[in-house]
């Protein structure tokens, strides 16, 4: 039996109506690296750090180029927090050298960060 992505997205719609992000974001860049900072946490820790790192590293650009310390810093209160600062950094790094500050919309270019 062959079940189609609309199919599944219905059902799960069904299953979850009212079903929506928990993290806080006001781009696409924001909403990956929410996501990245997200694994083995809360949304709710990471809701807590990410308006300190966005308002401070805003853009792809500014994350690449920031310290490694200062990013630990401000992500410090969640598990993982150094691998991740130096994970966002370097993903911030690809984000800018090859797509242009831009997250991509491709699967391809998604799991090419």
């Amino acid at each position: 039996m062959k079940i189609n992505k609309d199919e599944i997205a219905s059902y799960l719609n069904t299953l979850y109506p009212d079903a929506h992000c928990e993290l806080n974001y006001d781009s696409l860049f924001h909403l990956l690296i929410a996501v990245m900072l997200s694994a083995q946490t809360t949304d709710v820790s990471v809701n807590k750090v990410t308006p300190v790192l966005f308002e401070k590293y805003p853009d792809p650009k500014d994350l690449m180029n920031a310290d490694l310390k200062d990013v630990e810093d401000i992500i410090k209160s969640i598990g993982l927090y150094k691998n991740k600062a130096k994970n966002i950094i370097e993903t911030s790094k690809i984000l800018h050298t090859n797509f242009n500050d831009l997250v991509p919309n491709t699967f391809v270019g998604l799991t090419s960060l």
